[in-house]
């Protein structure tokens, strides 16, 4: 799935998108400026959630209740298009997850485009009066901070992934514990081993869409992949194990990152941990 990792790492501090600027005093003046600032970059919502379309009041406020999700499966999104109207900054973009990669030096999380558009809405004063404002607003909507250092610190695993493959007995001696690494906030993730750590029950699973070119080619069969799912039942981390191409690994990553769980139970208390599962595509 080579293909599903074309796109690079913006490292822009995105806090210097709101530094002050010479500002504008008219719609085109300021929708240059934020076209330079933002189209063809990857930003990250201070608040992740699930929704496609977001709105926003002139202060940055949501106008709406949001659906928080993990920050890796639904908070990161590349700008495609802005464009200022007179009385609101629209923003739109297609959605990423940050998937775990596996290779030669180890695991790394890299961006996934998916095939999910969100568009942003910020309420505007119609007189453009204070255009200092609209960027204070912007910056309660988006995470400042680089983005490339916080995915390279997001998982801090305790084993190679790839020793899953490996004897389950010896892999469970080398794991009194059962943890097999750490999410973002060093959070603890298991290794499902009941008695100990009792799995996660599916809630929620939606089947991915067929692509078109694998609908054509008839592609069938069934893709594996590894989740880490938090401790709210939701798929923090994704890796894909086996693919069966023809763009079907994407939807079974956008899919997947959907599902929804009871979370695995260590001592009585639900935590993260690291399940295995299988996503079917058939045409019949």
């Amino acid at each position: 799935m080579t293909h599903a990792f074309k796109y690079a790492i913006v490292c822009t501090l995105v806090s210097s998108l709101f530094r002050p600027v010479a500002w504008a005093t008219d719609h085109s003046a300021l929708q240059k400026q934020l076209r330079d600032a933002y189209e063809g970059k990857l930003l990250s919502l201070k608040t992740p959630c699930t929704s496609d379309r977001l709105h926003f009041d002139t202060s940055g406020k949501p106008l709406s209740a949001l659906q928080e999700a993990p920050w890796t499966t639904s908070g990161v999104f590349r700008v495609e298009s802005v464009a200022v109207k007179s009385d609101r900054i629209e923003i739109r973009g297609k959605r990423l997850i940050l998937a775990l990669r596996l290779d030669k030096t180890g695991t790394r999380l890299v961006p996934i485009e998916l095939d999910r558009h969100l568009r942003i809405d910020l309420d505007i004063a119609p007189s453009m009066t204070d255009l200092q404002q609209t960027y204070v607003s912007l910056a309660q909507i988006f995470q400042g901070g680089k983005l490339e250092e916080r995915i390279s610190a997001y998982w801090k695993p305790t084993i190679d992934l790839g020793d899953l493959m490996t004897d389950r007995a010896s892999l469970l001696q080398r794991l009194p514990d059962r943890m097999v690494g750490r999410l973002e906030g060093n959070r603890p993730v298991y290794l499902v081993s009941p008695p100990a750590v009792t799995p996660p029950k599916s809630v929620h699973t939606p089947d991915p869409d067929y692509s078109d070119g694998a609908r054509k080619k008839r592609v069938t069969g069934t893709t594996t992949m590894r989740l880490i799912l938090n401790e709210k039942g939701q798929p923090e981390i994704l890796v894909l194990v086996k693919d069966l191409g023809e763009g079907l690994d994407i939807r079974a990553l956008a899919a997947v990152s959907q599902w929804r769980f009871q979370p695995a139970v260590k001592d009585g208390q639900p935590v993260a941990a690291l399940v295995t599962v299988e996503v079917n595509f058939d045409l019949y």
